[in-house]
């Protein structure tokens, strides 16, 4: 993967060089500001990507806890209706972006 790093001042002026990293190449262009890292150009579809990795993530997290709270006394289980129900009232969409 292609990683280079830019000064503030040279991001300004090779802004499309930066772009063509992030999204031709699939790598990313580090943006650094007195010689520390401050921002990071990367592509759509890379931050799809992530953010969908992030949501999943999250999503363990939370069912770990609340596997944790069950397990200690803290919570009682619920049954799978019960939490569709929660989830449906939060928002929540699946994978092609349709409401659950």
């Amino acid at each position: 993967m292609m990683i280079e790093h830019f000064t503030s001042d040279e991001a300004r002026s090779r802004w499309r060089d930066m772009v063509d990293i992030a999204t031709i190449h699939g790598g990313r262009a580090i943006i650094e500001r007195y010689g520390k890292p401050v921002a990071v150009v990367i592509g759509y579809v890379q931050m799809n990507a992530l953010l969908q990795q992030i949501q999943e993530l999250e999503a363990w997290k939370e069912a770990q806890l609340s596997n944790q709270r069950i397990e200690s006394g803290q919570a009682q289980g619920v049954t799978l209706a019960q939490h569709e129900a929660k989830i449906q009232a939060q928002g929540a969409t699946d994978a092609l972006g349709d409401r659950v």
